[in-house]
C-alpha cells in the first residue's frame, strides 16, 4: 500500500518529490526518510508549514542503534527540503552539513579461502539438486547456481543478476550489459570464460 503523506507538510513534501523526479531522481530510498518527517510533523502536531532548529535537531538526533549513514541520510534529505521550502517561500531551518568523513564505516571485509569457496560451490550445487523439505525436487533450484555464480565471479550486485534477460548478455564478446543500475547508470562488465 502506498504511503499517503497527511501532516500539515504534505503539499511541500509532495512538490519536492515531483520536483526531484522531473529532474530524474528516482528518490525511492528518499521518500522513506520523507515519509518519517511528516509523521514526526504529525506527531509533535506541527500546525504551520514550516521546519524550526528544533524540529531539524529532533528529526536529525542521533538513534543509538542506527549507524551513522543513517543519520547522514537524514541530515542531507531535510537540508534539500528546506532549501526547497525556502525557494517556496516557507519558513525553515538549514540544518549545518555534517563534517566530511562524519560516516566512516568501521566495517571490515572477510575475505573467503580458497577452500571456503570451494565448500560454498559444493553445498550451493549438493542443495539445488537435493530434495526440498517437502520431499519434492524443484528444477528451479538450478539457478541459484547459476546466479550465485555470476555474483561470485562479476561483483555484481544481487538486484542486477535478478534483472538480467537474455538481451542483456552479448556471447560473442562475453560481456553483461547492465541497466538502470545504481545512480541510473549503465555499464557493461566482462565475463571470464
Amino acid at each position: 500500500m502506498k504511503y499517503v503523506f497527511s501532516s500539515i507538510l504534505k503539499d511541500v513534501i509532495s512538490g519536492f518529490l515531483k520536483e526531484k523526479r522531473s529532474l530524474g531522481f528516482d528518490y525511492k530510498t528518499e521518500e522513506r526518510y520523507l515519509r518519517d518527517i511528516d509523521k514526526l510533523a504529525l506527531s509533535v502536531g506541527l500546525k504551520d508549514i514550516v521546519i524550526t532548529k528544533e524540529f531539524v535537531q529532533s528529526y536529525t538526533a542521533k538513534k543509538a542503534y542506527e549507524k551513522p549513514i543513517s543519520r547522514t541520510h537524514r541530515v542531507r534529505i531535510i537540508r534539500e527540503l528546506a532549501k526547497y521550502m525556502i525557494r517556496m517561500d516557507y519558513d525553515a531551518y538549514i540544518v549545518p552539513p555534517l563534517p566530511k568523513n562524519s560516516y566512516r564505516s568501521d566495517f571490515i571485509p572477510y575475505i573467503f579461502t580458497e577452500d571456503e569457496i570451494k565448500r560454498i560451490f559444493i553445498a550451493i550445487d549438493e542443495w539445488s539438486v537435493s530434495k526440498s523439505l517437502d520431499g519434492q525436487y524443484y528444477p528451479q533450484r538450478y539457478k541459484y547456481t547459476v546466479i550465485f555464480r555470476i555474483l561470485y565471479s562479476t561483483g555484481m550486485r544481487i538486484s542486477e543478476v535478478l534483472n538480467l534477460k537474455l538481451e542483456n548478455i552479448d556471447f560473442e564478446n562475453n560481456t553483461f550489459t547492465i541497466l538502470n543500475a545504481k545512480n541510473h547508470s549503465e555499464r557493461i562488465i566482462p565475463i571470464h570464460v
